[in-house]
């Protein structure tokens, strides 16, 4: 069922895909409110220093660039085949998206939802019942003055992403003994070691806690490599450097470490594969097999006492962990609604469980979906972007797009709208 212009949408999350959506949205005709916790790109904002794989013809929409240029056009954008680091896809792109007539004054920052649900009916109401479809949301925020205030929509897309709630360190997926004493939201905020999730800046912000300590990165996907590649660049100044890398799998197996694509069409990324796999056979990097976490704690001198579940590998003792160990959504907010979700993934049923089957860690590898499979069991809620991948993390910039293309042809009952290739008029 259509549901026409000018109709409310809320918006969750002013990352790429959730400004993306909100431009499609507004050259359209709908009402949008974006909601932010922090600030415009915020998630970028934490890994700014470190460059993309991707060119900028790949992180950026035709119907953003059109609406960016026709609104600055003595301000060229960046060249189709530029790699930008984080930092300038915030400054060039994304914060300039936000600077345009249609969404000037729809961005609520420092405005964190705290709950979604249907007006009128409970969760456990009228479930998978036509009048759910007729009912409005509710959407519970807080501002940066601490004021709570509902608002209702007819229709909210969550793209709240998954950076900021990382998987636990443990086998199993599992805590390791030792890490739920730890106050995670605590060690998140902080960007530097000794225990961090993220990408801190080796090279330059953070060098002086890495030259000459020793270091422990987990995890085999490509920020796990990226950290690997800057300990490497400051191991050849700082000879007294240390990096021990763990992984999960064991020695045996005949793959690469950091995983390598046939004639891969990102040659950045191939390159920093290589450089981390050649590190890890010549000695820079001491790779530690089947090395699964069991349990951690601070030493009072600063440093980490670490245990490992095979008990063949000896406790280390390092100055920092750099836990590369993959992320997922936080689902909090949506606890009243009527969504399904994978039991693999943990994103939404339809959309995540067809991954299942074809989880690669090729972003560029894409797995034929149907607009169809993002309607979920929750009228007029949606999710887009790497959340509703769940825990695969082969979520590219493009399949965000494409998300927003098929799902605005379903909210407007239009098989072939697509603004990506024939733009409105701003």
């Amino acid at each position: 069922m259509a549901i026409d212009t000018p109709a409310t949408i809320a918006i969750l999350g002013a990352g790429p895909i959730g400004l993306e959506a909100a431009i499609y949205a507004r050259f359209l005709g709908y009402e949008v409110t974006v909601y932010e916790k922090g600030r415009v790109a915020d998630h970028v904002r934490q890994w700014g220093h470190v460059t993309l794989f991707t060119p900028f013809h790949m992180n950026s929409s035709s119907l953003g660039r059109s609406a960016i240029e026709t609104q600055a056009p003595d301000a060229p954008l960046p060249k189709s085949d530029a790699h930008l680091t984080g930092q300038q896809w915030v400054e060039e792109y994304l914060t300039r998206l936000t600077q345009v007539d249609l969404l000037r004054g729809n961005i609520r920052e420092a405005t964190e939802v705290l709950a979604v649900g249907k007006e009128g009916f409970l969760k456990s109401e009228l479930v998978s019942h036509e009048e759910r479809f007729e009912e409005l949301q509710l959407v519970l925020a807080r501002n940066a003055a601490g004021e709570e205030q509902w608002q209702q929509f007819d229709i909210v897309i969550d793209t709240t992403g998954t950076f900021g709630v990382p998987n636990h360190l443990g086998p199993g997926g599992l805590p390791a003994a030792g890490e739920s004493s730890l106050n995670r939201d605590q060690l998140w905020a902080h960007q530097s070691p000794p225990l961090s999730f993220r990408l801190p800046n080796i090279e330059s912000e953070h060098r002086d806690f890495f030259a000459g300590k020793h270091t422990l990165v987990l995890g085999t996907g490509y920020s796990a490599a990226t950290n690997l590649s800057e300990l490497l660049k400051l191991q050849s100044k700082e000879g007294s450097t240390t990096i021990t890398w763990a992984v999960r799998h064991s020695e045996a197996t005949e793959r690469d470490l950091i995983a390598r694509f046939p004639d891969d069409a990102l040659p950045r990324r191939d390159l920093l594969a290589s450089e981390v796999n050649h590190a890890a056979t010549d000695g820079r990097i001491q790779v530690l097999f089947n090395a699964q976490i069991k349990g951690l704690a601070p030493m009072q001198n600063g440093r980490w006492d670490v245990q490992f579940y095979d008990e063949a590998i000896e406790a280390l003792q390092v100055d920092a962990i750099l836990a590369n160990v993959g992320f997922q959504g936080d689902w909090k907010i949506t606890e009243e609604t009527q969504l399904h979700r994978c039991y693999a993934s943990g994103g939404p049923m339809k959309w995540s469980a067809t991954l299942v089957n074809s989880s690669t860690a090729d972003c560029l590898s894409k797995t034929s979906q149907s607009s169809e499979n993002l309607i979920t069991t929750e009228p007029n809620f949606y999710v887009l972007g790497s959340k509703s991948h769940g825990r695969w993390s082969n979520f590219l910039f493009q399949n965000g797009l494409e998300q927003i293309r098929m799902l605005f042809s379903v909210i407007a009952d239009r098989t072939n709208l697509n603004l990506y290739q024939t733009p409105l008029s701003s």
